[in-house]
């Protein structure tokens, strides 16, 4: 919920602006409940078994209202993509600059420790680095399968039609 005395607009335009303080112990607490209500070992088998999967809500609709209300806040994002121009559909998204807002903080702090034994065991199994730019070996044999699968991921953005 936002603050007294502001929108949701107001309130997510100030959010993280530069010389703010941390996000809150209180929020960054819910943040941290909700990603640790999540079935991880469904989670983990899912992204095994499909390269994707869903953790739940993680965001109420108030702080994802105040997310969708920085969408027209250009100094907010360091970059606008038009899907249109590069045939993946319709609509943009944005990739937000730094400072991020308190939500994007604090889920990453989240879902960090809950995903990097995750990532590690992906690394694992696809075989050790390879000579180019560091990534592993196996990642060629990867990609086909996802584009086969019309597996991909996006990136932490905000994304509106």
């Amino acid at each position: 919920m936002s603050p007294a005395g502001t929108t949701p607009s107001t309130a997510a335009a100030e959010a993280s602006a530069p010389g703010k303080p941390a996000v809150s112990t209180e929020r960054a607490a819910a943040w941290r409940e909700r990603a640790d209500a999540a079935d991880w070992a469904a989670i983990r088998a899912d992204l095994d078994a499909h390269g994707c999967a869903l953790a739940g809500p993680l965001l109420t609709p108030d702080e994802a209202g105040e997310i969708a209300a920085l969408y027209t806040h250009d100094s907010r994002f360091r970059s606008t993509i038009s899907m249109g121009r590069y045939r993946f559909g319709e609509g943009e998204y944005r990739y937000f600059s730094e400072p991020f807002p308190d939500a994007v903080i604090g889920l990453k702090q989240a879902l960090y420790p809950k995903l990097l034994p995750i990532a590690r065991e992906w690394w694992t199994r696809l075989g050790p680095a390879s000579a180019v730019a560091g990534q592993p070996a196996a990642v060629a044999g990867h990609v086909p399968r996802c584009r086969a699968d019309e597996v991909h991921a996006d990136p932490a953005q905000v994304r509106r039609r």
